[in-house]
């Protein structure tokens, strides 16, 4: 694989926001953040990119919960050109990594059940825990599983 470089995004990177909601687009059927809404995102916490070259081609919006040392991960999309090589486990294991530094102890999320990619990221290579099942947790009939991961400094235990 290519060099790629984990960045975060500063609100007022427009350019890097705007190739974000363009992922954003792409990955979530139209219904992704703006640049605007991208700005509002990363004073309230991380927008990452994963940059290879110079295209951003990954990217996660990561946002501080209530609890002073928990976070929740918003948004995580591979651009369409860049699934299926491994760029998403990457990507996951540099952003859990660098909040591990921070201090975070804990990432919580949520996912479609139905989206068996991403729940085998998730819980089968990085171990995250079923929390507990939302029947129409995002509305009818969109139902979510939600998940949770302790971060441990240097023991991200990632299964191959």
């Amino acid at each position: 694989m290519e060099k790629v470089e984990l960045i975060i995004i500063s609100p007022e990177d427009w350019q890097s926001l705007s190739e974000i909601a363009k992922i954003e687009s792409e990955a979530f059927s139209g219904d992704g953040l703006t640049p605007a809404n991208l700005v509002l995102m990363a004073k309230a916490g991380f927008v990452f990119g994963l940059r290879k070259e110079s295209k951003i081609i990954a990217e996660a919006i990561v946002i501080h919960t209530f609890a002073q040392d928990a976070c929740f991960l918003f948004s995580f999309a591979v651009g369409s050109h860049f699934r299926k090589q491994g760029i998403g486990k990457l990507f996951l294991r540099l952003i859990c990594n660098y909040l591990s530094r921070k201090g975070l102890s804990s990432i919580e999320l949520t996912v479609s059940p139905e989206n068996l990619p991403a729940v085998s990221l998730y819980i089968d290579k990085f171990g995250f825990e079923k929390m507990h099942f939302g029947k129409d947790y995002l509305g009818p009939g969109h139902d979510r599983l939600i998940l949770r991961k302790i971060l441990e400094r240097g023991k991200l235990g990632v299964r191959s």
